[in-house]
This record gives C-alpha cells, sequence and structure tokens, in this order.
C-alpha cells in the first residue's frame, strides 16, 4: 500500500463525536445537513403494530406441486421489487427489494423456507431487479465480470449452508434479468428433465439451479444476496429471509424438544434490521439531480448514504472519494423486528421459544429485558439513567451453528448471568420465561461502530449529540428494538435441560497458552473419517485497516478507508500485519475436506468484526490478546459459555487473535453423491422414471488461478460495507 492511515479508527470517532456536538451549537444546522453524510428518518411512533411471524403474515415460501425433481423440494424464487407500509405515519409504502416464490407474492422478509434434513431443497433463481437501484450505486467498488457494473444483479446466499459450492450463492454468482449475462463462477450443471428425439433423457440439457443437501442438525439460517458489489445494497433492501432446517432434536415426530415439554416447540424467528427512512425535509438532496442517484425516491422510501462524509470516515489528504460513493459503514436510526418498525409482541406468561438473528448491516446488538414506563413508553429508569430489569428467566439453547452442548442460564429473575450479544449475522435460539405482566422492552445499548462507539449512531431519548432530539414514545430510537405486552393469562412454565444431546468438538483446557485445546483422542473417536494434526501449523491471518490507494478503483485517488484480510504465509501479497489482500488477488486460504483446521485471525483495527466463513462450522478455542506485531501480551482466554458449540460466524476483537478450529465438513459426502470418473461428486436427478447423474463442476474462475479441480467459497467480514470493501477473500476447498 502507498497510503497508510494517518489517524486511528479511534481517534476519528473522537473527532465525529465532537463534531456532533459542535454541529448543535447555534447557527449550525443538523450535521446531514451540512454534509448529506447520514441523513435521519421522520418521528413514527412506536409499539402500535403487532409484529408479524413467520407462516403467519410472512408467508413461508410455497413448493412447486407436483415436484417435478423426485426427492427433493423443489422450488422457484425471484428477486424483485415491491411497495410495502412498514408503518402507518410513513407517508409512502417503502419501496423494498425482496424474495418471492412462483406465487409472486411479495411480502418483506417473505419466501423463508422450512426444510428437513435430509430431505433435499433445488429452486430455480431469476432476478427481476430495475436497472437503476433504488438506493445510491457505486460502481467504483469491486463489481468485475461480465455485465458487472449492472445493478440489477442477485444472488442466494444460503448463510450457514454446508452445500456444494455451485449453490454457495458467494460473490460471482450473480444472475440479472438477462439470462445470457452471468457471474463469473455461474455454469450450469442440474439436469433440467430434457429429452432427446427418442425419448431418452439428454443429460447435456443443463440449468442452474441451487441444490441444497440439508444434511445439518437443526438450526435457523438465513439466505441473502452476495452479488459483489452490491450485497450491502441488496440486502439492506430486503433480499433476505429466514431458512430453518428441522430434525428429530427439534420438532419433527415428536422431537426432543416436544417430547420433553410435551408441546410442540418449533419457536418463533425474530428478524431485526435498522433502517433510515428518506425525509426529504432532512436530506432534500436525496435524489438523481443531487448526484445521489436515486431511482426516483419518495418520502417514506429507504434511505441510505451517497456522500462519503470526512467528518465521519477518514479520507486520505488530497484524495476524492466520488459521489455517490461507498461507505465505511451503515447504522439506521429506526429499528425494525420482522419487517416492521417497532413492533409489539403479544405473550403469556410462561416459556416462549424465540430464534433471534441480527439481520442489521453493521450495528451490534447488546440485548436486555428491561420494563417499561407506561407514562412515557420508554424504559422506566433507576439511578444514573440504568432502566429497570424485567422479570424474566432467559436460556440460550443454540447460535447459528444449531443446538449448544449445554444450555445457558443468560438472565434470572432479570439478572444478567451472561453477555447477550449478536453481531451482524449471528443468530440466538432463546427460551424467554416472562414471569409477571406487563409491557416489557427488548433493549439495546451496544456502541456503533461496535464496541467503542460514537454518540451520532446512538439515537434514544436525552442524547444531545444528534441532530434533532427524540421524542418520549416515537422514534428515531436504536435502543428500544420492540416491546413484548404480557398478558395476566398464566402459559407453560418450562425449565431448560442440563444437557443437549448434539455433537461438538471435544475440548479440553490448554494449559500453556491458555483458552482451549482440541482433545486429539476424543475427536479422533467422535468423528472417524476426519484428519487432524495437532503439530500442523495453524492458519495465521490478520484483519487489517488502511487507506485505499490511487488505482485501486476507476474512480482514482478516492483515499477511503479500506478493510482487509492478510495471512502471513503470503507476504509477497501483503506482510502479516501490515496491510492485506485484495479481495481479486490470487486465493491465498486453501482446506481440504475432512479435515480439522486451526485459524488464528489478529484482529489489527479499532473494530469488532463478525467474521463469517461460508462451507465450514468452527469453535473458538480462545481469544488472546496481542500487540501491534502480533505478539501475545497475556494468557488466552476461553469462550463465554453461549459460545461452546459450533459456529459460522465469530466475533473478533480488536487487539486480539481468535483462536478456532474449523471443521471442514464435505457437503456432498460419497455414499449418497458417488464421484465419477474425475472424482467429482454426483446429484442423481430424477424426472419420471429417468435419472440422469449430475456432476458438480469444478469452479471456472480459480481455473484461472491454476487451481483445476477446487471449490470457490468465500469468508469475509458480515459487516457488509466491510465485506464489499475489502474484507473478503476466497476460500478454496478440494
Amino acid at each position: 500500500m502507498s497510503f497508510r492511515r494517518k489517524i486511528t479508527r479511534r481517534q476519528f470517532i473522537k473527532g465525529a463525536a465532537i463534531a456532533g456536538g459542535a454541529m448543535m451549537m447555534p447557527g449550525l444546522g443538523p450535521f446531514v445537513r451540512k454534509g448529506h453524510a447520514f441523513g435521519f428518518s421522520m418521528p413514527l411512533e412506536k409499539f402500535i403494530q403487532p409484529m408479524p411471524l413467520f407462516g403467519g403474515e410472512i408467508p413461508l415460501a410455497a413448493k412447486i406441486t407436483p415436484d417435478p425433481y423426485k426427492g427433493v423440494d423443489y422450488y422457484r424464487l425471484t428477486a424483485g421489487v415491491f411497495q410495502q407500509q412498514l408503518h402507518p405515519d410513513l407517508p409512502n409504502p417503502t419501496r423494498l427489494y425482496g424474495y418471492a416464490d412462483h406465487t409472486g407474492n411479495h411480502v418483506h422478509l417473505g419466501g423463508a423456507v422450512l426444510a428437513t434434513k435430509g430431505r433435499p431443497v433445488r429452486f430455480s433463481f431469476h432476478s427481476a431487479l430495475p436497472s437503476t437501484h433504488i438506493l445510491p450505486f457505486d460502481i467504483s467498488i469491486p463489481s468485475p465480470g461480465n455485465g458487472g457494473d449492472r445493478q440489477d444483479r442477485a444472488a442466494v446466499h444460503l448463510h450457514g449452508g454446508l452445500v456444494p459450492w455451485t449453490s454457495d450463492g458467494g460473490p460471482f454468482h450473480w444472475q440479472c434479468p438477462d439470462p445470457t449475462v452471468v457471474g463469473a463462477s455461474v455454469e450450469p450443471w442440474l439436469w433440467d428433465g430434457s429429452l432427446d428425439g427418442g425419448g431418452n433423457p439428454d443429460p447435456t440439457k443443463k440449468v442452474w439451479d441451487y441444490f441444497y443437501p440439508n444434511n445439518q442438525s437443526a438450526r435457523l439460517m438465513w439466505y441473502h444476496d452476495h452479488a459483489i458489489g452490491q450485497t450491502r445494497l441488496n440486502a439492506y433492501a430486503g433480499v433476505a429471509t429466514g431458512y430453518i432446517v428441522q430434525d428429530t432434536l427439534d420438532n419433527i415426530g415428536g422431537g426432543w424438544l416436544q417430547t420433553l415439554y410435551g408441546i410442540p416447540f418449533l419457536g418463533q424467528p425474530i428478524v431485526f434490521q435498522d433502517k433510515v427512512f428518506w425525509d426529504p425535509q432532512n436530506d432534500p438532496l436525496y435524489d438523481k439531480s443531487g448526484g445521489g442517484n436515486v431511482l426516483d425516491p419518495e418520502p417514506g422510501d429507504l434511505w441510505y448514504p451517497w456522500k462519503y462524509d470526512p467528518a465521519i470516515w477518514p479520507v486520505a489528504p488530497g484524495a476524492t472519494p466520488p459521489t455517490p460513493s461507498a461507505v465505511a459503514e451503515f447504522f439506521g436510526d429506526t429499528m425494525l423486528a420482522n419487517g416492521v418498525v417497532y413492533p409489539s409482541h403479544s405473550v403469556t406468561q410462561g416459556t416462549h421459544r424465540f430464534r433471534l438473528l441480527n439481520a442489521c448491516n453493521a450495528r451490534w446488538l447488546d440485548l436486555s429485558f428491561v420494563q417499561e414506563d407506561g407514562a412515557t413508553g420508554e424504559p422506566l429508569f433507576k439511578g444514573k439513567g440504568q432502566p429497570v430489569l424485567a422479570n424474566v428467566d432467559v436460556t440460550q439453547i443454540g447460535t447459528e451453528g444449531g443446538f449448544l452442548p449445554k444450555p445457558v442460564p443468560l438472565v434470572t429473575a432479570g439478572v444478567p448471568n451472561q453477555p447477550f450479544l449478536l453481531g451482524p449475522a449471528e443468530r440466538a435460539d432463546i427460551l424467554v420465561t416472562f414471569n409477571t405482566p406487563g409491557n416489557i422492552i427488548l433493549y439495546n445499548v451496544a456502541g456503533a461502530p461496535f464496541p467503542g462507539g460514537a454518540p451520532i449512531f446512538d439515537w434514544y431519548v436525552g442524547n444531545r449529540n444528534l441532530p434533532v432530539m427524540p421524542a418520549a414514545g416515537y422514534g428515531p430510537n436504536t435502543r428500544t428494538i420492540m416491546r413484548f405486552a404480557v398478558s395476566t393469562t398464566k402459559g407453560t412454565r418450562i425449565k431448560a435441560p442440563k444437557d443437549i444431546p448434539v455433537s461438538s468438538i471435544p475440548t479440553e483446557l490448554d494449559p500453556v497458552n491458555g483458552g482451549l485445546r482440541v482433545n486429539q483422542k476424543r475427536f479422533a473417536a467422535q468423528f472417524p473419517g476426519f484428519a487432524y494434526d495437532p503439530n500442523q501449523n495453524p492458519e495465521s491471518l490478520t484483519l487489517n485497516e488502511v487507506v485505499e490507494p490511487p488505482g485501486f478503483t476507476s474512480a482514482g485517488n478516492t483515499g477511503r478507508l479500506l478493510t482487509l484480510i492478510g495471512n502471513q504465509a503470503f507476504p509477497t501479497l501483503q506482510p502479516f500485519g501490515a496491510g492485506g489482500t485484495y479481495y481479486l488477488e490470487p486465493p491465498t486460504e486453501t482446506v481440504r475436506y475432512n479435515t480439522l483446521r486451526i485459524w488464528h485471525v489478529y484482529n489489527f483495527t479499532a473494530d469488532a468484526h463478525p467474521m463469517h466463513f461460508h462451507l465450514f462450522n468452527v469453535q473458538i478455542l480462545g481469544r488472546r490478546k496481542v500487540n501491534g506485531a502480533g505478539v501475545p501480551t497475556g494468557m488466552a482466554v476461553p469462550p463465554l459459555p453461549n459460545e461452546l458449540g459450533f459456529k459460522e460466524t465469530v466475533i473478533m476483537y480488536p487487539g486480539e487473535v481468535t483462536i478456532v478450529a474449523a471443521l471442514v465438513e464435505d457437503p456432498m459426502p460419497a455414499g449418497p453423491y458417488p464421484r465419477d470418473d474425475n472424482g467429482r461428486p454426483q446429484v442423481a436427478v430424477t424426472v419420471g422414471n429417468q435419472t440422469v447423474m449430475s456432476a458438480v463442476p469444478p469452479s471456472p474462475r480459480l481455473a484461472s488461478f491454476g487451481l483445476t479441480n477446487h471449490d470457490e467459497y468465500v469468508w469475509h467480514c458480515h459487516i457488509l460495507e466491510h465485506e464489499e470493501h475489502d474484507m473478503m477473500r476466497p476460500l478454496v476447498a478440494f
């Protein structure tokens, strides 16, 4: 890198907070009126809408019946644009993107899939997105390939899926309304059922369909767009929804939870998002004429930053970011749960199961349940601004990797036992027991950016660093997410068991380095067929922040903040800890199926990063403080109790090395998916009484790097603005 930052993120956040306060001085308008980096929403009354439920107001995806392909559940999905009233006081229905099934029923977060372990899902996908995006579109960040500057691209990534690379929905798996223009990794591979002139199967008739084996344990996953260069925009616009896998531990055939408690206990997903709704009074230039390049916005549409403001993010001296420009992070000011603004959810006293998903672009959630002040609709406070905790019991029974081996009490009679933190893309499967009637607010105090935080992104009543003071009972507000209205009716109260019969990597305390280490003998017994060499050098990787150098993009000398991943084993690309590697450079991380690998990830930035691994699950072994050269300054500490199972999104804190054990499972094991002559796994596609074996092809994009028989995944930060610019690297598997 020829340019390095002259100012740390912490210093810059401090400066931004001071600037936010200064802009409240007489004679200076709201800071957004000056720089238009961040607009803000109009006031919206809280807790006047019921929370929509998945399987109710939020429809599940409908399967194609009769199914043309035997032995699978088949869907047709389309990404399109529609309008929906997300709050009655918004002046117009909000334009959104989203997935719809073959019925064409567009609803925010609609199209969720309820799958069964061992029953594959296959679907075809089409993008019907408009040629001009409904959000400010910056073509200067990486979006190469055929038609790579198109604004109507979309893909389908099953976040957390154990799937063949062809169905991973990675950055280069995008499609657009023109079927002849696709991403560099799109290659037809599944037989479409066509016959030749003699009535025999024609195996050359292939389509680019997605195929999910669903050989994972019960868990809440989600699928969302992953097209390179616009994931942050498409996901924020709404191209995302849930994907639940059930098994006999969950809700099938009188599953474990149902048998244990005597009641069906599937659990209700709750998806959290933060948005900004456009108010022309707060950003009058948010349209084409002002440089925002937004397709005909109307008040109440989604707002997204279109100017890279040096008052908020660092810019190299003499540099000029383009307009519109990608930004370092996006933080909304208005919270949504299950797709509507500040909803209320009625519950009985007793125990309820919720599956939580943080689907925000960059905002973290540090959650608690607090009492509502009936006079204000805000939290009831005591002492020095501390909210009064509600009388609830909260037990976490799962994460994004499925059930935890041991349930973890998070809250007992209102008193916290463990941190309740969700980074972007993290999930928590929880049991909440509401002990007394009344209104309870789900409350968030996480800083933005996390963990340091800047007051200008923390919207709550009483924050004088904001351009306007939120009124009691109204947004903007990022602390009061939703209300639980607990009735006087008493329902079933249940107690979590001591253990959950689910597998995990066996570990033991590491007496030398601290934290945990893999118990090799028990691992070999529990995971036969998996290779693990404890003497093999771990993968040493880095998370870095630099300034975008001149010529990095077509926009010239932009000088913007750039987040990167580095690898100690490839110093010719970037020295260890000195910068990192661009996404489009040759791959540096390679894994072999049916192995266990140890990764050490050093965070040299000022932010915590939720690092997401495609293909495989990991278990956290420990976190260890390090200095700027990556040298440990203390012993590692074990993961928190609710991190002791499998995960695929891991919090990596600044100034630490995070140590994980990666279980690299084969998504298509040789038993049910026999190999062809080239060793490639095959899927049996059956139409009527005809069957064709369709082989998973190797990645054509990796072949350009000399990797001719390999599978292409990625790993990246799930702060979406970081992922796309440029904290994402290829993950090669074979």
